[in-house]
């Protein structure tokens, strides 16, 4: 396991400097953008591999931060990848000048897809959270019904405790039960007052 999360961390510092490059420079060679997404797949495919033999949730943990931080860098590479294909296309339909209008339909529509799709990409960060929380809530659950059963054990184990338990619980109900009956007659009394 550690060398998977050893050759995850060094492709993804392979690949977070090729992007920046590119976000900075733009691509100087098609075959920049390829190598960039085919790293971006391998690096998926080895967090696949390392999901399905990861053991603890430490490891867990780190595979899910590999595979968010995997995921924003596939979407600044989309990002680069797009305006670079737009400047290419704009050019092209445009002759090969680029000193025309800014404000010209396809510039609108261009923008219009932009937001389109970072909200898109929003949405899919939002709904991997939502993910990371059910896992983490399922995880949460599975450790306290654990946790309800070694109780149970313990109480059948130890008949007095029971007793005690049940006293402490019956105890709670009427302090709860006090606490009501005084609030209700204090609001009572406040609405006569008011009234």
């Amino acid at each position: 396991m550690e060398d998977y999360l050893k050759n995850i961390k060094e492709l993804e510092k392979n690949l977070e400097k090729k992007v920046e490059k590119v976000e900075i420079e733009g691509f100087e060679r098609v075959e920049e953008s390829q190598e960039i997404f085919n790293g971006l797949k391998e690096l998926q495919l080895i967090i696949e591999k390392a999901k399905n033999i990861c053991t603890t949730p430490h490891e867990e943990k780190y595979l899910r931060l590999y595979l968010s931080n995997s995921g924003k860098l596939r979407s600044r590479y989309s990002s680069v990848k797009k305006a670079y294909d737009e400047r290419s296309m704009k050019k092209e339909l445009m002759g090969g000048s680029e000193d025309t209008l800014e404000t010209t339909a396809i510039d609108i529509l261009l923008k219009e897809g932009q937001s389109l799709d970072n909200s898109l990409g929003i949405t899919q960060a939002v709904l991997q959270s939502a993910q990371d929380v059910k896992m983490s809530l399922a995880y949460q659950k599975e450790k306290t019904l654990k946790t309800s059963d070694k109780i149970v054990k313990i109480v059948e184990m130890v008949p007095g405790i029971s007793v005690l338990i049940s006293k402490v619980s019956r105890r709670k109900r009427f302090n709860a039960i006090v606490i009501g009956i005084t609030l209700f007659i204090c609001m009572l009394i406040t609405i006569i007052y008011l009234f």
